[in-house]
């Protein structure tokens, strides 16, 4: 059990924050058994623990259960109420004291001070206790949380209606105050008391409530019983100001419940709320002497008494019984009424008239009444008696119904039939003993070598067994008079079983020593095979196989398996039996001999046929494996074919010469069909190879156009326009370039067979440069395009900016180079300068907008759809670095989404520097962008290149997170 201080078990020392504590001076042994879980499932195992067990069985037993709301406190008062049982079964007065410093352990049932409920279903415990004044039983009952929050209206209606129908005492546990919650839901048991009543008189299903009030804080009423009693009595007064409703269900409660009580209980402490108590003075004062006047008064016999049916005492099995039978009620969809009531009664009286019949005849069968007749005269009679008993049980309600009848027949008849049983195993026993009889006298007159003897003399020792069998069964002191037919038909069959038993001795002699030569057959047999197998082994790997050594072995290894047969015979001393054997030993070698003659020949053709398909294989195969300009074709292989299947007959006759010429040719039109089959593999062969040859070359034409294609259009897409000349030189240029990637493509062994695939690329890529790129309409298209090409969505748009003469301009065209000379200037009057970069093996489209030559601020549009800004400054203008803050502030104003690059030019004039790098990267850090600084005079074009990719690739990773995050 969990402990509420430590949350681990403790049942000796330990520590807590550092000091000792003392072991618990109150001992509790027993265990909480769960009867039913949350789902109204039964839990069979642990009913029968605690209601049929030896203690409580055949007694009365008295039910505390405990009820109420979720988490109001009812396994930690159950807890209280074993301490204080324990502590009298000790007989310790101190049991709940501030006199010692033993530690208080409340770990019977579970319980925490979590908002989660601890107890879910019907928990009993263990051990039944037992107070001094008290004869009865008595058994503690803790119930999941009912009508709470967090649990089920239908289970909570059973849960509580079965721990209120079962219980002696039902306590209801409620926590400040009584409400009318509480009573409605004591009314829909109450409804169906009302109606018992109604029908039967004053018949009441249940017995006494107990409301127990926690935490009373008011002063009205005392704490314990008698203010308990008064302010329960006070609440179920009916008043006129009551509504009608209200007035009602306090009658119906008060009706159905004869005895009624309340008890005042203080609040217990703040240490026990938040389960961190330790010692008895955790909890208040007040509350542990109010808690021992509760237990005090509660164990008397004047408040309790055993839990009854209709008035009269119930035992614990047949509580076990009238408590099955409301959960079967229960879960087959019923509610609570009065008739599932009754006829968990009638189960009560049908279990207890079920037993006065067994005791009725456990006495009859002490009395040493064995005959069978006289035991169903007997049935007769208590079977009356039993029904009369059950009539009159005063357990029972109403009329009884068939159904509950035949449930009391069924299991009479069932005791009556063990009854019965244990007679006829009686008589069962005395014919055993007479069957012995027989064995022993026949087998004294048999012996093995039973065949030696003469048949006469057997059949009259057995007819002198059988008299001496009869007459033990006839004359035994224990056999009823009433014996039948049956029994007497067992005896004697029994007696002729064991006759034919020691007949069949004297043939099973005779059938040993045939099974011990058929033993020897089998193993000088597999001495023959295991020979004969090994030199079939041996001839596997020859070629040319020689039956006539098979023969040979064969009449070797026969002589010897004859030889080592008759020894044995010798050896076991069964020589005397005839030739019979010899000659079956005979024919299971010359049967096995066949065989292996067969394998042999099977071996021969095996081999021919094998010889002949390599010889096929190898010679077509020579021909496939042609170079790829040499090729064969259908008649050339049809020829070497037709060739080859001449010289595979030669083969197969070379190696089956000596066998039947019937048996060869047969073999042989089975390998020409092989052969046949074999011949269209290879010309799928072939025709697959010319096929991949002829797709390899196809596709690198269309690779190879494809590739002149995508260059001639990305010319356009960045020039523009051309002249005829220039145009003319860029096609041939992109020609050779296709040319060299078909070569490419095909591989050098199949460029010396490529040249009508190179022709035919040449026709197609004429073809394409005439009749679309020298086409007007494209010219026009691709022209327009161009004047677009830096508002394109498709392109990356990066602005340069800086103040007057930091170099903005240099930067641009040392990056641009020789590749772009013209220098053309947007309608707005930006300055718009169009490349393609290569950033990780992808082309990108650029647009690099320089500022115009006038002062800020700059004209509408210039920062629209830039996706990177870089901002120069003079490593040698101090000013200039200073401005880029400005500069910075304006692109956040018009572009916040643009990635911004900070570039320091002019570091070639190092005597002039006046902005040192750790100053302009700490600054960078600061602004958390990239810093990057160069000479666009004196620089490498490469280090400008890099700079220009690193920004394409800033705005490149930023669309991949975008989209990520979309």
């Amino acid at each position: 059990m969990s402990s509420p201080i430590l949350g681990e078990d403790i049942y000796s020392f330990g520590y807590m924050n550092g000091e000792s504590f003392q072991k618990e001076a109150i001992s509790i042994n027993g265990t909480p058994l769960q009867v039913l879980d949350q789902n109204f499932v039964p839990n069979i195992a642990n009913l029968n623990r605690v209601l049929t067990n030896s203690e409580i069985v055949d007694k009365p037993v008295i039910i505390i259960s405990v009820a109420g709301d979720t988490r109001k406190g009812k396994s930690l008062l159950l807890n209280i109420i074993l301490r204080y049982l324990y502590a009298q079964k000790e007989h310790k007065s101190k049991w709940f004291d501030t006199s010692n410093a033993d530690v208080i352990y409340l770990n019977g049932f579970e319980w925490s001070s979590e908002l989660k409920s601890n107890t879910d279903g019907i928990w009993v415990w263990s051990e039944p206790m037992y107070v001094k004044g008290i004869d009865y039983p008595i058994l503690l009952v803790d119930t999941q949380g009912t009508f709470g929050d967090d649990t089920d209206i239908s289970i909570s209606t059973k849960i509580f209606g079965l721990s209120a129908l079962t219980s002696s005492l039902l306590i209801f546990n409620v926590k400040e105050r009584l409400n009318n919650n509480d009573l409605s839901n004591l009314d829909i048991f109450a409804q169906v008391g009302q109606k018992m009543s109604h029908l039967y008189g004053k018949m009441r299903p249940f017995q006494k409530l107990l409301f127990l009030i926690r935490d009373w804080k008011f002063d009205q009423y005392k704490f314990g019983f008698e203010g308990g009693q008064k302010y329960v009595n006070d609440f179920l007064k009916v008043t006129e100001k009551q509504s009608t409703n209200l007035q009602d269900i306090r009658r119906r409660v008060q009706e159905s419940f004869p005895d009624i009580n309340g008890f005042l209980l203080p609040h217990p402490g703040e240490k026990v709320d938040k389960g961190v108590f330790l010692y008895a003075s955790d909890f208040k004062h007040e509350f542990r002497d109010e808690i021992n006047n509760f237990v005090k008064e509660l164990f008397t016999t004047s408040y309790l008494y055993p839990k009854t049916l209709n008035g009269h005492i119930i035992t614990g099995n047949q509580l076990y019984n009238y408590f099955t039978s409301f959960i079967n009620s229960f879960n087959s969809g019923e509610v609570l009424t009065p008739q599932s009531i009754f006829d968990a009664a009638d189960l009560v009286a049908v279990a207890e008239a079920s037993d006065f019949y067994k005791a009725e005849l456990e006495s009859y069968q002490e009395k040493g009444n064995n005959e069978l007749r006289e035991l169903r005269k007997f049935n007769e009679t208590v079977i009356r008696k039993t029904f009369e008993s059950f009539a009159r049980n005063p357990k029972r309600y109403g009329a009884v119904k068939i159904d509950v009848v035949l449930k009391l027949f069924d299991n009479i008849w069932k005791v009556f039939d063990q009854f019965k049983s244990q007679v006829e195993i009686k008589h069962k026993i005395i014919v055993q003993e007479a069957t012995n009889t027989y064995k022993s006298e026949i087998q004294k007159f048999s012996s093995e070598k039973m065949n030696l003897l003469k048949k006469q003399e057997f059949i009259q020792k057995h007819h002198e067994s059988l008299q001496k069998a009869v007459t033990h069964f006839v004359t035994h002191p224990q056999r009823c008079d009433d014996v039948t037919n049956e029994q007497m038909t067992e005896l004697l069959n029994n007696v002729w079983s064991l006759f034919g038993e020691e007949h069949e001795k004297g043939q099973l002699c005779e059938q040993q020593a045939c099974s011990k030569l058929d033993l020897c057959i089998q193993q000088v047999l597999k001495i023959y095979k295991q020979n004969m197998e090994h030199f079939l082994d041996l001839e596997a790997s020859n070629i040319f196989v020689n039956k006539n050594n098979l023969r040979n072995l064969h009449l070797k290894e026969m002589d010897t398996a004859l030889k080592a047969f008759e020894e044995e015979k010798e050896n076991l001393g069964l020589s005397y039996i005839g030739e019979f054997y010899v000659e079956k030993l005979k024919s299971h070698i010359l049967i096995s001999y066949e065989t292996y003659y067969k394998k042999m020949c099977e071996k021969i053709f095996e081999f021919a046929n094998s010889a002949a398909k390599s010889r096929y294989e190898i010679e077509m195969e020579k021909l496939l494996s042609r170079d790829i300009s040499n090729l064969p074709n259908d008649n050339e292989m049809l020829i070497a074919h037709l060739t080859q299947i001449e010289e595979v007959k030669k083969v197969f006759r070379n190696y089956t010469e000596n066998e039947d010429n019937e048996v060869v040719e047969s073999h042989i039109n089975r390998l020409i069909v092989n052969v046949e089959n074999k011949f269209e593999s290879f010309k799928a062969n072939l025709l697959s190879r010319q096929k991949s040859v002829n797709e390899k070359y196809v596709n690198a034409v269309r690779l190879a156009k494809q590739e002149y294609s995508e260059a001639m259009e990305s010319l356009f897409r960045v020039y523009g326009d051309f002249d005829s000349n220039h145009l003319s030189l860029e096609h041939v240029d992109k020609l050779k370039n296709a040319e060299n990637k078909f070569r490419s493509l095909i591989g050098a062994d199949l460029e010396k067979y490529a040249h009508d695939y190179i022709v035919l690329l040449r026709r197609e890529i004429w073809e394409l440069y005439y009749n679309r790129f020298l086409s007007r309409e494209y010219v026009l298209k691709m022209t327009k395009s161009k004047k677009k090409v830096a508002l394109a969505s498709e392109a990356i748009k990066i602005c340069v900016v800086g103040d007057a003469n930091v170099g903005k301009t240099s930067f641009i065209l040392r990056f641009i180079g020789n590749h772009f000379p013209e220098y053309k200037e947007a309608d707005n009057g930006n300055n718009v300068m169009p490349q393609i970069v290569s950033v990780e093996n992808k082309y990108y489209n650029i647009a690099i907008w320089d500022m115009p030559r006038m002062l800020r601020p700059l004209p509408e549009g210039f920062y629209r759809y830039a996706e990177a800004i870089a901002v120069v400054f003079d490593v040698t203008s101090e000013e200039s670095f200073k401005n880029t803050v400005d500069w910075m502030s304006e692109i956040k104003e018009h572009v916040p989404s643009a990635k911004i690059v900070l570039i320091g030019n002019k570091i070639d004039l190092k005597t002039e520097r006046m902005v040192s790098k750790d100053k302009a990267e700490m600054f960078a850090k600061e602004m958390k962008i990239p810093y990057i600084e160069l000479s666009a005079k004196t620089g490498v074009k490469e280090t400008i290149d890099k700079g220009v990719k690193r920004i394409v690739k800033l705005v490149v990773d930023s669309r991949w997170k975008f989209c990520s995050i979309s």
